[in-house]
């Protein structure tokens, strides 16, 4: 058998000395009893004493990328991690708001880095060395820039960042100069979207490692937790906020999957900030009453545009942050 421990979750506090939620990642871990030697032995082999896989024996571990692919029978070893993370840009805002972006993006390597790769497995750099998964890509062919096909040069010709995105360059040269590394590259990948493990898409998160700056491994990877669709990172503290729009309307639209989020933000007033990072307005605000900031940010995301008079445009360009905090409600 197979045992799942899970945590409450709607254990929260709104306790006034308070800044954080409490809340928990799952699974916790998992137990399995190996009555004999079977499917799961070859999963725990790892872990497993040498010539004791016969007998029964409990094992405690976490939850690993190989067993996910495993237990949907796909082989390990055709699969390539890939950490998709740059200063220049945020890959994810990219994958979610500009796919073609993204897969461009994707595709234009210097290296052959998936060369005899049947899939590439694509993750976004998340929260500290954690990522995202995204999908999975089958590697159809590699092509020399001069030898790529007239439809796929098309396809991976990229004129413009997408928006959300084109304010986290410093300059219209780094601007520049990013786009040219895409559409110069030596080499373009023909990748393929597939459907395999389409369900666990911006849902399935992993502890990649310390080793961050190779973005390109083989290597298993533990999985830290599964999201409920819609569903952003926890709240850590108020000091750490900068919330995007695409992620304060993920809290909105699915706020019960988001509690730590909504506990925090409805229980302080005070002073934010609305960022535009595409022309550097800053837009300085109050909250207060019941709902507190969740209550106005909520406000912002369904009234997208102020009066006619206003300057001030909050789309997918916004970022989001509490500049003074007051306690309320």
């Amino acid at each position: 058998s197979i045992f799942f421990f899970f945590s409450s979750r709607r254990r929260h506090t709104r306790y006034i000395s308070v800044t954080g939620v409490q809340t928990c990642a799952l699974p916790i871990f998992i137990t399995e009893l190996i009555p004999t030697k079977s499917l799961s032995c070859e999963f725990w082999d790892a872990k497993t004493p040498q010539n004791n896989c016969n007998s029964p024996q409990r094992i405690n571990s976490v939850f690993s990328l190989y067993q996910l692919l495993k237990l949907n029978d796909l082989n390990p070893s055709d699969m390539r991690f890939v950490r998709h993370q740059t200063n220049l840009f945020d890959v994810y805002d990219a994958y979610r708001t500009d796919l073609s972006f993204f897969e461009a993006y994707q595709s234009t390597q210097g290296k052959e880095v998936f060369k005899g790769t049947r899939y590439i497995m694509s993750f976004a750099g998340a929260q500290g060395t954690k990522a995202i998964f995204l999908g999975i890509y089958e590697v159809v062919t590699c092509y020399k820039r001069n030898d790529v096909p007239a439809w796929l040069r098309d396809k991976v010709k990229i004129n413009t960042l997408p928006e959300s995105n084109k304010g986290l360059l410093s300059n219209e040269v780094k601007e520049t100069n990013l786009l040219n590394g895409i559409n110069e590259s030596n080499l373009i990948y023909d990748l393929k979207e597939t459907n395999l493990l389409s369900d666990f898409r911006e849902r399935l998160i992993i502890e990649w490692g310390r080793g961050t700056l190779s973005w390109s491994q083989k290597k298993d990877k533990e999985i830290v937790s599964l999201r409920q669709k819609g569903e952003i990172e926890p709240f850590k503290s108020y000091s750490e906020i900068l919330l995007s729009h695409l992620k304060l309307v993920d809290i909105i639209n699915n706020h019960g999957a988001n509690v730590t989020w909504v506990t925090a933000l409805s229980a302080v007033n005070g002073v934010y900030a609305i960022i535009d990072i595409i022309d550097g307005k800053i837009y300085i605000g109050s909250a207060y009453g019941k709902e507190g900031i969740w209550g106005r940010w909520k406000q912002k995301t369904k009234r997208i545009k102020l009066p006619k008079f206003s300057v001030y445009h909050f789309g997918n360009s916004s970022r989001y942050s509490i500049k003074r905090r007051l306690y309320c409600c």
